[in-house]
């Protein structure tokens, strides 16, 4: 079994100041993607749900723009 970076209590820590502050901020400063994120959130939160659509839709929208400015 693959041995995670972070342990459980840095996940929770992890995801409550995403809850506070804009995922990709948090997901930046950790090293980490907005999609891990939403994927601890559902894990650790046992079926209350993961990322909202608009999560989601702001993340692709981001890398659309990044690939914009790479071109």
């Amino acid at each position: 079994m693959k041995k995670t970076r972070f342990s459980e209590e840095q996940m929770v820590k992890i995801l409550r100041e995403a809850d506070a502050a804009p995922v990709a901020e948090v997901a930046k400063r950790h090293g980490i993607s907005d999609v891990t994120i939403c994927a601890w959130r559902k894990r650790l939160s046992a079926g209350s749900g993961g990322c909202e659509a608009s999560s989601a839709d702001r993340a692709g929208e981001r890398e659309a723009q990044e690939a914009v400015g790479r071109a």
